[in-house]
């Protein structure tokens, strides 16, 4: 699979791009990236929420992300809140 990114560098697959990691929606995926190195592989929503919500993220934001961040990794189970 070749790799394929947007004009300003930024990384897509499966149709989503990647946010940059300064920002508050980077943040989100950087947390889903953290949780997905755990032996459960998947991070839960309800555990990314909790982390991102405490740092007073809103959690419709938050859910949306990582909905995205689950579709460029190519997740396509649903999974319970």
């Amino acid at each position: 699979m070749t790799r394929q990114f947007t004009a300003s560098g930024k990384e897509v697959r499966n149709g989503e791009i990647r946010p940059h990691p300064d920002c508050a929606t980077g943040y989100i995926w950087q947390v889903c990236d953290r949780l997905a190195q755990l032996p459960d592989a998947a991070p839960v929503r309800k555990e990314v929420l909790a982390v991102c919500v405490r740092r007073g993220m809103s959690p419709v934001t938050v859910s949306n992300q990582i909905s995205r961040w689950r579709r460029f990794y190519g997740f396509t189970n649903r999974q319970s809140a």
